[in-house]
């Protein structure tokens, strides 16, 4: 069972990210402003209609915004999937130099969007049945008794269960389709297996500090009182209308946040699986 080592895989994403934003910059540029631009539309329509609906007690209309959310989360990750490709064969060593522009669909994105799908409907898929196993179960148990204890350690463990499996089917995913043309579901778990406390790890020590400039960016342009109102607990939905209506205020400058970010925290999610892959595959990389 090879390890993935820690150190130098952190090293490597960051080495990686900052000797090569311009060509990150170049790679992925024009499919992140196209989806910036869907996303402030759709975001602006859904944080306007989810509030009016809930002011006029239109479920038609809450469902509908939310089945257009949806939609356009399907067309996010499809061009999230061309960006994923582009820069995890930068990182792969599959192509080299600078980027100036880069936009293509073909079969590996198509596998990289079908895989990404699917982890995602596994997810969720046993997420719910968790959740509606445990309702069941308590639903089932009269009153304070231990087993209502039993249950929640359950659920933890449950959660805890989801979460190992999500780390391992994802890792690796995007490096074993751009490499072994294939799904990359089932190889990224055999690859990742022992690993999962160093991926862990990893992605704290790599995504943590990007994720806490983002989020202080986020949180200054909000300011305290979108997050202090969530403290009100008294009427959610009156809080939930007015995070709805800072979310929609401020949607300019946080998509410019998000654009500036972006780049950075792609480098930085791309690189520690390129490197891990490259030490735990058997397969030899051809650089194109």
């Amino acid at each position: 069972m090879k390890k993935i080592p820690v150190l130098e895989t952190i090293g490597f994403a960051y080495n990686f990210t900052f000797s090569h934003l311009g060509a990150i910059i170049g790679l992925s540029w024009l499919p992140l402003v196209l989806w910036a631009i869907g996303d402030y539309f759709v975001s602006a329509l859904y944080y306007s209609a989810v509030p009016a609906a809930f002011s006029a007690g239109n479920p038609f209309a809450l469902g509908q915004a939310g089945l257009v959310m949806m939609g356009w989360r399907l067309i996010s990750l499809l061009i999230w999937s061309i960006v994923y490709v582009a820069v995890m064969r930068q990182a792969l060593g599959l192509r080299q130099g600078p980027a100036r522009v880069h936009f293509a669909f073909g079969l590996m994105e198509l596998r990289v969007f079908a895989s990404l799908l699917a982890l995602v409907a596994i997810t969720l898929l046993f997420a719910l049945g968790l959740i509606e196993g445990l309702q069941l179960l308590r639903s089932l148990v009269p009153g304070a008794t231990p087993l209502k204890a039993v249950l929640g350690a359950a659920g933890v463990l449950g959660a805890i269960a989801i979460i190992y499996a999500v780390i391992r089917l994802s890792f690796l995913l995007i490096p074993v389709v751009v490499v072994e043309s294939r799904l990359g579901l089932v190889r990224s778990w055999e690859l990742c297996e022992g690993n999962v406390g160093r991926i862990i790890v990893i992605g704290i020590a790599v995504l943590g500090p990007a994720a806490l400039v983002a989020g202080f960016a986020e949180a200054a342009v909000l300011g305290p009182s979108y997050f202090l109102s969530a403290a009100h607990v008294g009427n959610k939905l009156a809080v939930g209308r007015q995070q709805l209506f800072a979310l929609r205020a401020n949607l300019p400058l946080l998509t410019g946040i998000y654009l500036v970010m972006a780049p950075f925290l792609i480098g930085l999610q791309i690189a520690p699986a390129a490197f891990a892959y490259r030490r735990l595959a058997v397969v030899p990389l051809a650089r194109t």
